[in-house]
C-alpha cells in the first residue's frame, strides 16, 4: 500500500505535521509505504526531499513569502502538488485539514485513488476563524468555514479526532462507514538515561519544582501564565519550561506578569531534544479551557508528556475527562487560575509519589500510543480499498433536477460511483455526480451512450412536469405525456439490452383516481385503489402508462424494477419561480416576497388539502425500495394532511410575517390527497418521520435566501 500524507503546514512544523508524522510511523512499521508532502520551509527551485525514520519527506518548488506556504495558500506550492498527485502511484491521499494545497490536489486526484479528509480542528467561526483578526475572518476564516461545511462530503473517508467531530461529520450527512475516530497516542520514544542525567544536560535544577508546556499553539495561554503567577506568589521554588517556536505570546505575557526569572524557553528543539526536556520535569501542565475548540480538538501534547512518564494536569473538558478516567495520566481541574493552581500544588504534596514515572508509562501497554491508533487507521484503509474494488455504479436520469440532484448526494454519501444525466446541471449546485452528461433522454443514441453494460442500478426520475399551472391547464398536455413516456420507452430498452440488473422508476400519486379523491377530509390513495383508472390529468395518465410499461419489463425481461409513488416532494434546491414551482415553494416565495401588512394569492378556496414530503426523507424512502426484495408500486409521502389555506397560514406564521390570504380562481386539482402509509410501513418497515412544520422551516428559509439573493442581485 502506498500512502501520500499531505499537509499545508511547514514540514516539521504544527499540529497537523506532528500528527500526520506519527501515524506515518506506525503505519510504516507495518510495512506500508508512507511519504509526506509538506510546505517548503525556505523559498527554493528545487524539490526538497528527506527520509526521517523511514518517512519520505517532500517539499514543493516555491518562492511564495513564508506566510502564503505555512498557511497553505502558496500557488506555486499547489501547482506542483497537482502535477505531482496527478503524476503519481498511490493507493490513498490522506488530507490533513483543508487549506488549498490539500484540498484541491485531493479532489484532482487519479479516480482510482482513495481521498480522505482528516479532521482535526475546528476551523469554522465558533472554533479557529472566530479568534482570528477581522481582516483573517474575512479571508482564511471564510475559505476555512465554507471547506468545513461543504467540502468533507468530497472524500471517501474522514478520520475525526473527537466525538464531537464524529457528530458534525454525521450531521453533514457522511455515512457512518466512511468515519473513524482517529485519536492521539503516546509515541515509541527510548529516553534511556536518567532524570537527572537529563536535568545535568539542560541546566535545570532538581531542587524546583520544574513545570514543563511544550507547543507552539497561543490558545489558553492566559490560562497557563495567571496560573503559574499565582503558583510562583505563594512558592517560589516552582519553575516553567517551555518549547516550542513561535509561542511569542506567552513569553509577552511572561515579561508582563513579571515572571521571566522563573521562566525557562528553550524555543524550537529537536524531536529527541523534546522529550528529553520533557523527562526533566516533574509535572506536565496542559491548560485547556472550557469551549467550543476545546471541546471539538484533542491536545497532541498529552501523548508526548505520557510517552516519558510525565504526569500531566489538565481540565476537565471534553473527551480529556474519559481519558484520565479510563488511563492513570495525572490530574484533572475546573479551568480558572485558582483551581488550577491548588491542583498543583495538591500534586507536589500529596500524589507525587502516587503517579510514579512506571504507572504512567502503564497507559502506553493498555493502548495509549500512535501505534495501536496506526493499526486503527491502516484498517480503515483497507476496508475503504476493499469498498473501492466493489463500487457500486449508478446512472440517476433527472439528475439536474430536485430530486434527481438529492439522489445523486445520497448515491455518492453511500460510495457509489455515479453518471448523472439530464438537459442541464442543478442550477443550485447539487452536482455531486462523477460524471455529468447532458443529454436529452428523447434520443436513444444518448440513452444508448449513457447506458452502458457495467451499470448496477438505473434511476429513473427524469419527466415533463410542474406545478398546477403547469399541469392542469391543458396547453402542455401533448408534450407531457410524449416527452415522459419517449424518455422511459428509451430507457427501458436500453435497461433490458445492456442487462442492467436493478431499475427505479418515479411515479406520482397524479395517477390516483379523481373519484377517490373527491372529498378534502377523506381522500383515498392506498395503493390498491389505483384501478378503475381515472387520473385527474395527463400528467397522471402517462405516469399510470409508464408505471405498467416497467411492470412488463420486469414480467417480460427479469429486470428487478422497483416503482414509487411521490406524494408532492418539496424542499431546499428546487424550483421555486418561474411557473413549474409546486405548491409549497410557490407559497414560501409569495410569503418571502411579501411585506408585513400585505396579502398573497392562494388558488381556489384553499380547502383542498395535500400532504408534503421533505425531499431528504423521499430519497431515504427511495434507497429503503431499492435495497428491498419489493418491487411497489408503493406510496412515498407523508400522512399528515393539511388544507393549502392552514398550510399557508403556516409558512406566515414561520415567516413572522403579518400576512393576510387571498383566494383567487386558478387550477387546484384534486379535492382532496394525503399518502397511505401501510403499505410501504409493512414492506420496508419504514415511513417518513419529519413533522410538516419541521420540513417547511427548512424549506422556507433556503427559498426566503434566494429571494434575497434575487433582490440584491437586482439592486
Amino acid at each position: 500500500m502506498k500512502v501520500l500524507m499531505l499537509i499545508h503546514q511547514l514540514n516539521g512544523y504544527g499540529g497537523n505535521y506532528q500528527r500526520a508524522f506519527a501515524l506515518a510511523k506506525g503505519l510504516h512499521k507495518k510495512g506500508v509505504d508512507v511519504s509526506i508532502l509538506g510546505s517548503r520551509t525556505d523559498i527554493g527551485f528545487r524539490v526538497k526531499k528527506g527520509n526521517i525514520d523511514g518517512i519520505q519527506h517532500i517539499e514543493s518548488p516555491d518562492l511564495s513569502p513564508k506566510k502564503l506556504r505555512k498557511t497553505g495558500f502558496s500557488l506555486f506550492d499547489l501547482l506542483y502538488r497537482i502535477l505531482f498527485i496527478r503524476l503519481g502511484d498511490f493507493d490513498i491521499i490522506h488530507g490533513f485539514a483543508q487549506r488549498p494545497v490539500v484540498l484541491i490536489p485531493s479532489i484532482l486526484r487519479k479516480k482510482n485513488v482513495i481521498y480522505i479528509s482528516d479532521w482535526s480542528d475546528l476551523w469554522n467561526f465558533h472554533g479557529l476563524a472566530g479568534r482570528r483578526s477581522f481582516l483573517m475572518k474575512l479571508t482564511v476564516g471564510l475559505f476555512d468555514s465554507f471547506t468545513e461545511r461543504h467540502m468533507r462530503q468530497k472524500a471517501n473517508g474522514i478520520t475525526v479526532i473527537s466525538e464531537y467531530l464524529y457528530k458534525k461529520a454525521l450531521h453533514l450527512g457522511i455515512p457512518n462507514e466512511r468515519i473513524k475516530k482517529i485519536k492521539i497516542g503516546a509515541p515509541s520514544v527510548r529516553i534511556e538515561e536518567s532524570k537527572e542525567y537529563f536535568r545535568h544536560k539542560y541546566g535545570i535544577r532538581s531542587d524546583e519544582k520544574n513545570l514543563i508546556y511544550t507547543g507552539f499553539s497561543h490558545h489558553d495561554v492566559d490560562l497557563l501564565v495567571d496560573t503559574f503567577g499565582r503558583l510562583v506568589e505563594a512558592d517560589s521554588s516552582f519553575r516553567l519550561i517551555t518549547t516550542g517556536k513561535g509561542n511569542e505570546y506567552l513569553s509577552k505575557r511572561i515579561s508582563e506578569s513579571n515572571l521571566n526569572d522563573w521562566f525557562l524557553n528553550f524555543g524550537h528543539v529537536s524531536y529527541l531534544q523534546m522529550f528529553e526536556i520533557i523527562a526533566c520535569a516533574d509535572l506536565a501542565v496542559l491548560p485547556y479551557s472550557d469551549n467550543t475548540l476545546n471541546i471539538a480538538r484533542f491536545p497532541n501534547r498529552l501523548g508526548d508528556y505520557i510517552a516519558v512518564g510525565t504526569p500531566t494536569i489538565s481540565n476537565d473538558v471534553g473527551e480529556l475527562k474519559s481519558f484520565f478516567s479510563k488511563y492513570k495520566l495525572g490530574l484533572l481541574t475546573k479551568d480558572s487560575k485558582e483551581h488550577f493552581a491548588e491542583a498543583i500544588k495538591d500534586f507536589f504534596d500529596n500524589k507525587r509519589d502516587e503517579l510514579t514515572h512506571e504507572v504512567i508509562l502503564s497507559a502506553i501497554k493498555e493502548g495509549f500510543s500512535w501505534d495501536n491508533q496506526s493499526e486503527i487507521l491502516l484498517t480503515f484503509y483497507n476496508s475503504l480499498i476493499l469498498k473501492k474494488k466493489r463500487m457500486k455504479k449508478a446512472l440517476v436520469c433527472g439528475a439536474g433536477g430536485f430530486i434527481g440532484g438529492h439522489l445523486v448526494k445520497r448515491l455518492k454519501s453511500e460510495g457509489y460511483w455515479v453518471r448523472g444525466i439530464d438537459l442541464k446541471k442543478n442550477e443550485y449546485g447539487n452536482n455531486d455526480s462523477d460524471e455529468f452528461i447532458t443529454g436529452d433522454l428523447r434520443d436513444p443514441k444518448i440513452v444508448s451512450e449513457v447506458i452502458t453494460s457495467d451499470l448496477d442500478e438505473v434511476y429513473q426520475l427524469a419527466a415533463d412536469m410542474g406545478g398546477a399551472g403547469f399541469v392542469f391547464t391543458g396547453d402542455n398536455d401533448s408534450d407531457i405525456m410524449h416527452n415522459s413516456a419517449l424518455c422511459n420507452l428509451n430507457v427501458l430498452e436500453e435497461v433490458k439490452n445492456k442487462e442492467i440488473k436493478k431499475v427505479f422508476y418515479s411515479s406520482s400519486a397524479c395517477m390516483y383516481p379523481e373519484y377517490n379523491q373527491m372529498d378534502p377530509n377523506n381522500p383515498k390513495c392506498s395503493e390498491d385503489s389505483a384501478y378503475p383508472a381515472a387520473p385527474d390529468s395527463e400528467y397522471g395518465w402517462e405516469k399510470l402508462f409508464s408505471e405498467r410499461l416497467y411492470l412488463t419489463y420486469k414480467r417480460n425481461h427479469n429486470i428487478d424494477v422497483k416503482v414509487a409513488r411521490f406524494h408532492n416532494i418539496f424542499g431546499p434546491q428546487g424550483t421555486w419561480n418561474g411557473g413549474r414551482e409546486k405548491a409549497p415553494a410557490a407559497l414560501c416565495r409569495k410569503v418571502a416576497e411579501t411585506a408585513t401588512g400585505g396579502v398573497i394569492e392562494v388558488w381556489g378556496d384553499g380547502k383542498q388539502t395535500r400532504s408534503f414530503l421533505l425531499v431528504d426523507e423521499c430519497v431515504e424512502g427511495v434507497r429503503r425500495l431499492m435495497e428491498s426484495d419489493f418491487s411497489g408500486p408503493v406510496n412515498i409521502g407523508s400522512e399528515e394532511m393539511i388544507s393549502i389555506n392552514d398550510f399557508a397560514k403556516m409558512i406566515i406564521d414561520i415567516s413572522g410575517k403579518d400576512i393576510s390570504i387571498k383566494n383567487i380562481e386558478g387550477p387546484t386539482g384534486v379535492a382532496g390527497r394525503n399518502s397511505d402509509n401501510k403499505l410501504i410501513k409493512e414492506k420496508l418497515n419504514w415511513a417518513p418521520k419529519m413533522t410538516l412544520r419541521e420540513s417547511t422551516e427548512i424549506t422556507y428559509h433556503w427559498i426566503e435566501e434566494q429571494v434575497k439573493l434575487g433582490a440584491e442581485a437586482n439592486v
